[in-house]
This record gives structure tokens, C-alpha cells and sequence, in this order.
């Protein structure tokens, strides 16, 4: 599997233009700190459907700008995120449950909002990420058109749709 095949984009708040470079790598790491922090020590995200189901999730290993390890339990599953910053640029995100990797994507911020992206996919510019995140981080779409896997738990129209429970 291989990233996009374009290098990533970082949005810079302060200027409005797009990161590049280093710029860019180091704020794939510093999006890894940020989603440390936002699960800190535990949080749970619904699915936005009428299932009921809930996962939790939980910080279980963090080395600042390198790698995030998440715990996320509920649908009776145990499964891991790793997350890491990617050779690529973008920040690299892995779903491992019982050892097998079952969902890789690659996060870029376009602008406020986060795109994900599958492995190999063109992320051709003005093209629609088949995943997205929001600026607070307290929603997340994914497309089973970029990860097929998902269809077993989307919704009727190919969404798995997270919202993060208030805390």
C-alpha cells in the first residue's frame, strides 16, 4: 500500500496558504500530538445511525510527533489505531484489530476540515476525499467507495458516520 500520489496539504491558519515541505511533515506530527490530547484519557465516539453502538476510545502509547497508539473497544471488538507520520508527509492512520490490519488512511488538512484518503488513491486536486474529519476532530465520515471494508457497519447510503460523545 502506498499513499496518495500527490504530496499532502496542510492548511496555514495564520497565512491561509498551504504548508509545504518540512513545514508540512512537521505538521503531521503535530496533528498526531493534537489527536493525543483530544482522546487524553479516554473518550467514546456513536455511531450516527439508529445501531446504538459506541466505541471507546483510549490513549495507550504516545511518543510526541512520532506515534500514537489507540485503544478503541465497543461492537464487541478490541482493535488498536496507530498512528504515525507518514515518509509521504501526510499523517498515516492504521485500524489493527487481532493483528490484522483491516483500514489504512491518509490525513491531510485541505483547510479547516481534514481530508482522508485510501491507500494509492490519486487525491487529485478539486477531487472529494472519500473521508473527511472535522476541524475540532469531533466528527469523522468514511465512504466505502475509498474503503469497501466498511460496508459490513455503513450506512444505507455507504457511510460510517462517528460523532464524538460530549464530554
Amino acid at each position: 500500500m502506498s499513499p496518495p500520489k500527490r504530496p499532502p496539504s496542510f492548511f496555514n491558519a495564520l497565512t491561509g496558504a498551504p504548508l509545504a515541505g518540512d513545514a508540512a511533515q512537521r505538521e503531521a506530527g503535530n496533528l498526531l500530538d493534537d489527536l493525543a490530547r483530544d482522546v487524553g484519557h479516554g473518550v467514546a465516539w456513536d455511531v450516527d445511525d439508529d445501531s446504538g453502538q459506541r466505541f471507546a476510545l483510549r490513549v495507550e502509547r504516545h511518543l510526541p510527533e512520532q506515534q500514537l497508539e489507540i485503544a478503541v473497544t465497543g461492537a464487541g471488538a478490541v482493535a488498536t489505531l496507530i498512528v504515525v507520520p507518514d515518509d509521504s508527509g501526510y499523517l498515516r492512520i492504521e485500524l489493527v484489530v487481532g493483528g490484522k490490519l483491516l483500514f489504512t488512511g491518509y490525513v491531510e488538512q485541505i483547510w479547516e476540515e481534514f481530508d482522508i484518503w485510501p491507500p494509492d488513491a490519486s487525491a487529485e486536486t478539486g477531487t472529494e476525499a472519500p473521508g473527511r474529519m472535522g476541524k475540532r476532530r469531533n466528527w469523522l465520515s468514511l465512504s466505502v467507495a475509498g474503503w469497501p471494508a466498511l460496508a459490513a457497519i455503513a450506512n444505507a447510503e455507504g457511510w460510517l458516520n462517528l460523532m464524538l460523545v460530549e464530554r
